[in-house]
């Protein structure tokens, strides 16, 4: 090894681990590079630090509504607390979440799914993606959520003056071309909760799961500026 000689030898026969650093440094003085000038240079060797790749999907949440799945809800609570059942009070409860979507990369992403969950009594709760904007069911009549853009106006002509929410993706699995954004609604549903429990609740999370499995985090809030119509609820129609 380098063409070491050297007296000093381990049992063995071999250079112990001090002779042969004795003989490489009696090598580099020769050559005229001091020992430590090679362990100075070696430590100024610059570390590379890896960089995380930029998301390939990307958005902002526009709004959160929270919906009881009971109508009336609220007389319901009272009547429970009065008769003093000593449970909590629980009910169904849509989540309807409006935002925008982007495909941030060169290249087509696939999304296979999408994800919520919810923070409640120190526990992450999942959030039940639904396929449409069904509200509630009421005198055998089935009851959807819309937009009212004159909430001003008379409730009793709402109906026809709603709008229908119009749904992030049309259905998934789904795809997105390079830069293509989408923006709209989801529901989620969330199974016997108490409602109070959502009130001034910040901790929901959002997630895009591509055909990878890969997850992209939406938690981006748009800008507190924008306006948009109140979610209301009419008569589903055919």
């Amino acid at each position: 090894m380098l063409g070491i000689r050297h007296k000093e030898s381990n049992d063995s026969g071999g250079l112990s681990p001090e002779a042969l650093e004795k003989s490489i440094e009696e090598i580099l003085v020769r050559k005229g590079v001091a020992p430590e000038e090679l362990k100075q240079s070696s430590s100024e060797i610059p570390k590379i630090e890896s960089e995380a790749a930029p998301a390939k999907l990307d958005g902002e949440i526009y709004r959160i509504v929270r919906s009881d799945k009971n109508p009336y809800s609220d007389i319901t609570r009272q009547l429970w607390e009065q008769a003093n059942h000593g449970k909590e009070f629980t009910v169904d409860i849509d989540i309807l979440v409006e935002m925008y979507v982007v495909n941030a990369s060169s290249e087509t992403q696939y999304i296979r799914d999408f994800c919520g969950s919810v923070e409640i009594d120190g526990m992450r709760v999942p959030l039940v993606r639904e396929k449409d904007f069904s509200a509630f069911d009421l005198l055998d009549e089935h009851w959807e959520y819309c937009l009212d853009p004159t909430p001003n106006e008379s409730p009793i002509i709402m109906a026809g003056r709603s709008e229908s929410l119009t749904p992030l993706f049309s259905s998934l699995p789904t795809s997105l071309e390079p830069s293509q954004p989408v923006e709209g609604w989801i529901r989620f549903l969330l199974k016997e909760r108490d409602p109070r429990k959502l009130e001034e609740n910040r901790t929901y999370n959002f997630v895009l799961k591509d055909s990878l499995g890969v997850e992209y985090e939406i938690s981006r809030a748009a800008n507190p500026q924008r306006t948009t119509p109140p979610v209301k609820s009419r008569r589903k129609r055919a």
